[in-house]
């Protein structure tokens, strides 16, 4: 637990996030936004993501600053991302209070729950990100990876936010979908880069780059559908049912070049391992069900 002088000094800290936003709104609204008190947002933001990344795999700035100014930080987040939707943003206040929700909801159940009210305005950033920049530069593919990024983190932990994220839609593309067909052309995208391009080169091309990119957004895609087909076996069958290939075969091949990326570079911990390895065999184990399913009715 942080010792009471720092959870005091955090909790001060929100408070003056939460002032400044609120004075940041009102600039806003009458057309008087000034440079300073975009600044001063910048600082905050940048301050709140350094005080809620923890490296421990007990995180303690939840139970330690108190559920109610919890509360207040994801209500500022919340009032930020509905403006973020409509409005452009410098890009250092965008990711920074991306972040800072990628660290609460890291490793923690309490804040998933606690961010689950936010899942719908995540998935319509994430889907609008993906159909309007079109990934085309590093702040989008950050933004796009950061949403995915809390996405992932709130449906490993928690199934009522897998039903969240389910019912979300964006136009007549349902969710399910949506991840499906994110996953599909990445998946596609990194291979065809992959074919033509020599990773072993010591400067890295813009093919080289993009390549990456799918590899990555490919790669949380797979990890987001893993995760909502563990959710319900109805959801399971709907994602088979979606996908091309009508199996989980190239969603278990892209997690599992995943771990042993993340691996190398030392970025997963234990309980992330754990947590990818278990999705990969249920996949795998699905796939094996719908088999032998298949072999029976040809049988009989």
């Amino acid at each position: 637990m942080l010792i009471e002088k720092q959870a005091s000094f955090v909790r001060s800290l929100i408070e003056s996030f939460s002032d400044c936003f609120e004075r940041f709104e009102k600039a806003r609204a009458s057309k008087t936004t000034s440079g300073v008190l975009q600044l001063h947002l910048i600082y905050l933001v940048t301050i709140m993501e350094n005080l809620t990344h923890e490296d421990s795999n007990e995180p303690v700035f939840i139970t330690s600053v108190g559920t109610e100014h919890i509360h207040k930080l994801l209500g500022c987040i919340k009032s930020f991302l509905q403006i973020f939707l409509n409005e452009d943003f410098e890009t250092a206040v965008k990711c920074g209070v991306l972040r800072t929700l990628v660290n609460l909801t890291n490793n923690q159940d309490e804040g998933c729950m606690l961010a689950k009210p936010l899942i719908s305005i995540i998935f319509q950033i994430l889907t609008k990100n993906i159909f309007q920049n079109k990934v085309k530069n590093s702040s989008a593919f950050d933004v796009s990876t950061l949403a995915l990024g809390i996405i992932i983190n709130c449906c490993e932990r928690n199934k009522e936010c897998c039903e969240a994220l389910i019912s979300c839609n964006y136009g007549t593309i349902c969710a399910l979908q949506f991840f499906v067909n994110m996953f599909e052309t990445n998946f596609q995208n990194w291979k065809a880069n992959r074919a033509n391009h020599k990773f072993e080169e010591a400067e890295p091309s813009a093919l080289h780059t993009r390549a990456l990119e799918s590899q990555a957004l490919a790669s949380y895609a797979a990890m987001a559908l893993g995760f909502l087909a563990r959710s319900n076996e109805k959801v399971m069958i709907s994602i088979q049912e979606k996908l091309q290939s009508g199996n989980f075969s190239e969603i278990t091949l892209v997690l599992k070049d995943f771990i042993v990326l993340q691996c190398r570079a030392n970025m997963l911990t234990e309980e992330s391992l754990k947590s990818l390895v278990t999705i990969v065999d249920f996949l795998k184990k699905a796939d094996m069900k719908k088999d032998q399913g298949h072999r029976s009715v040809k049988l009989g």
